[in-house]
């Protein structure tokens, strides 16, 4: 029993740390924004995404619900990114515009010119 409790206690613990280091400061999240739309029937958005511009498929798509944003961790970096608005009688609307998703990974150049200098 003792055992048990402790393994418990471990896996709460690293839970807590990984769930810590996940909302640090300084570690960007991003998400998709939009405007809500006014049909009094709307049911939610669907959020496309593609590595190729203007080819999307439902393969790629996530329902976002009844909700005005959405959180990208699941969306692959250097995608493309549109979303429809549908009603209760699962009409789907038309792609919004398309934006790119850019989480830009790449680290600025090294600095130059470092010295060291008598005062």
């Amino acid at each position: 029993m003792k055992k048990i409790k402790s393994l418990i206690l471990a896996v709460v613990g690293i839970f807590l740390m990984v769930s810590l280091c996940v909302a640090l400061p300084g570690i960007k999240q991003w998400k998709a924004i939009w405007n809500a739309n006014t049909e009094s029937d709307l049911a939610g958005y669907k959020l496309y995404y593609s590595s190729t511009s203007g080819s999307y498929t439902d393969a790629n798509s996530i329902d976002c619900g009844n909700v005005t944003e959405y959180n990208l961790d699941t969306i692959p970096n250097g995608s493309y990114l549109v979303l429809t608005a549908y009603d209760t009688s699962e009409n789907e609307g038309n792609f919004s515009g398309e934006v790119f998703f850019d989480k830009d990974t790449v680290a600025p150049a090294s600095p130059g010119g470092l010295a060291i200098v008598e005062q």
